[in-house]
């Protein structure tokens, strides 16, 4: 996503006749992939809003201060104190697949490699953010591992499939070279993990362990598929999680330097109910989350056990910094997770990327009855038709994809990390996504001073006993503050009974709003005093329903506000009502070509000294028709 402070114009219409010459074309789609060339031959280069940042493993700085994520051909820095935006490394020719930080050195505090899918690894000073090396292995590099201060270890190929590590040599940061590859070979490859003098590799159900030194690596087999590791810096065990939440530990494996000392038995240890997604180390702690929402720390010298529940979403990966002052964990609602301290009462601080999905749910609704099904799909289509982007006054821009956050950003197109507010109730992300309150509909005031959401949910339990309740919906109204946060007002249960396809504010009336849904009925809102002020008490007041209205209990599919703000218009299959907007009378119908017009879109302008309607209106056919 970019930033909307400058729409590229239009560009100019060939005639059939001209045909640019070679050259001519070539120079005109020279261009990077952050840049646009206007018609005026102006190049703009908009900054990169944020997108997909939990998908891989971040990196945290020597220094601790500061944050790196991948996001697409790009890694965003964030300061690891403030959570806000600190710089770019990128973009690179393929999409970043790893992201690494190296041990400070006397010339870069912050040294930081990136790996892409196009075979590129990067070398960059993480304070400058500048490219200090380039090497190009043409196969994609899958994780990177800086365990030593001159020596980074590649995993070369593809997840699920075959890879090898390759090792590079650093001298410094201008002269890194190939060194060679390892034993180090997989079929099925799913991780890895280095100290000084030790890397792992996971291959399917087994763990491939090679010790500096030794011409070949020994593989030890598991009955399960793994998909987690981590040497213990201590050099006593190797850890790996497996897909059912099962942990083994390897005892001795780094002590006998290539001697056969008998079979080696792994300690068993079994808390998560999904995979283990991810392994690290504090110290002597060992770290394990999976999709519980649970951050598990295992003492390893006196086996106790602390849990940091309770976190908004599942876990993908965990990052621990040197000197062990900083834990960072990727989330599966797209955001990352600062912890500070492990011990006594944590509050994890949070960076909130874009918000949009990383993965499909594995809920089924196949034994869901064909009501549930039908719901589900009305719903979906109608959070499909959501507008994503809301321009602010002032310049400014929410967003909002997945419907559980929605995230602020400033005229200059940078994140305020203290602005967004969740709007998911509950639920983690291997829960029924069916039963999770999600937003359905945005709608902010002229000043963008308050805002309704409209979140909603369906319930198949509940189906099983009354299948006309199993859909609910809330209204929620918010006000801004003096420090610019937005903070709940007022609230109404059930305005609805089927999906919300319609959230409008009065263009010229701060406080008021326009709710319409399937179920056929359109309300107005607006804020009335409920509470006089008196001696003791200031004036309260709440949103409450000033006018409602159907059209033939049509389901009504969209609708807008005149440009003027004195009617609400309203669209069903086949016609177009107008309505006066504060005592909900019908003032005129507008009838398209037939009942299988469906109009998709309703705004109104002022244009050349006229009040305009403009509909966007798909035939039964299929064609759009303005």
């Amino acid at each position: 996503a970019a930033s909307p402070r400058a729409a590229p114009a239009p560009s100019p219409r060939l005639g059939p006749a001209f045909s640019p010459r070679p050259r001519e074309k070539e120079q005109r789609f020279q261009q990077s992939d952050n840049a646009t060339r206007l018609a005026d031959g102006r190049i703009l280069r908009p900054p990169l809003l944020g997108g997909v940042l939990a998908e891989h493993a971040p990196a945290i700085g020597a220094s601790s201060s500061r944050l790196f994520a991948a996001c697409g051909h790009s890694v965003l820095g964030f300061s690891s104190r403030t959570g806000r935006r600190l710089g770019t490394l990128g973009p690179h020719r393929g999409q970043v697949l790893a992201v690494c930080a190296g041990p400070a050195g006397a010339d870069c505090s912050d040294p930081t490699a990136t790996g892409s899918s196009f075979g590129e690894l990067c070398l960059w000073d993480g304070r400058s953010c500048k490219c200090l090396a380039t090497l190009d292995f043409g196969r994609p590099v899958l994780a990177l591992c800086w365990s030593q201060r001159q020596t980074i270890f590649a995993l070369l190929g593809s997840w699920g499939q075959e890879a090898e590590v390759e090792r590079i040599e650093v001298p410094s940061l201008e002269s890194a070279r190939k060194a060679g590859r390892t034993p180090l070979t997989a079929k099925r490859v799913a991780g890895m993990d280095a100290i000084e003098g030790a890397t792992a590799l996971l291959d399917g159900t087994e763990l491939c362990l090679w010790l500096e030194g030794e011409e070949s690596c020994r593989r030890h087999s598991h009955v399960e598929n793994l998909t987690a590791v981590a040497i213990d810096p201590f050099r006593r065990y190797v850890a790996v999680g497996d897909e059912r939440g099962v942990v083994w530990t390897w005892w001795g494996l780094l002590e006998q330097n290539g001697k056969e000392t008998g079979p080696v038995v792994p300690a068993r240890w079994h808390w998560h109910s999904h995979a283990v997604s991810s392994l690290t180390h504090s110290g002597p702690v060992l770290l394990s989350g999976g999709r519980e929402g649970v951050l598990c720390m295992r003492n390893m010298e006196d086996e106790t056990l602390h849990f940091i529940p309770r976190l908004p979403a599942g876990l993908r990966h965990i990052r621990v910094s040197a000197g062990n002052r900083l834990v960072c964990i990727s989330l599966e609602d797209n955001s990352l997770a600062l912890i500070d301290d492990l011990h006594g009462w944590v509050k994890p601080r949070y960076i909130h990327a874009v918000d949009v999905p990383l993965g499909s749910s594995t809920y089924s609704l196949k034994n869901a009855s064909k009501k549930i099904q039908r719901i589900k799909a009305q719903t979906e289509e109608e959070e499909a038709k959501r507008p994503v982007l809301h321009s602010l006054a002032g310049g400014g821009l929410a967003l909002t994809a997945s419907g559980r956050r929605v995230q602020f950003f400033d005229v200059t197109g940078q994140p305020e990390p203290g602005k967004p507010f969740s709007l998911d109730r509950g639920g983690d992300a291997s829960s029924d996504p069916m039963q999770r309150w999600s937003l359905q509909q945005l709608a902010f005031s002229a000043n963008a001073t308050c805002l309704m959401t409209c979140e909603s949910r369906v319930s198949p339990k509940l189906a099983g006993f009354d299948a006309e309740s199993a859909y609910s919906c809330v209204l929620k109204w918010w006000q801004r503050n003096d420090s610019g946060q937005y903070t709940l007002d007022s609230i109404s249960n059930h305005p609805h009974t089927a999906a919300v396809t319609v959230a409008l504010s009065n263009p010229h009336q701060e406080h008021m709003f326009a709710t319409a849904s399937l179920d056929g009925s359109f309300k107005v809102w607006d804020r009335l005093a409920v509470q006089k002020t008196t001696a003791t008490a200031p004036e309260q007041h709440c949103w409450q329903c000033i006018a409602t209205g159907s059209w033939r209990r049509q389901p009504l599919l969209t609708g807008c506000f005149g440009a003027d703000g004195s009617t609400l218009i309203t669209g069903v299959a086949g016609f177009i009502i107008i309505w006066e907007t504060e005592s909900g009378d019908e003032l005129h119908s507008l009838a398209l070509g037939g009942m299988a017009d469906r109009p998709d879109q309703l705004c109104s302008v002022v244009a050349c000294e006229r009040l305009l309607m403009i509909a966007c209106v798909r035939s039964g056919t299929g064609k759009e028709e303005i």
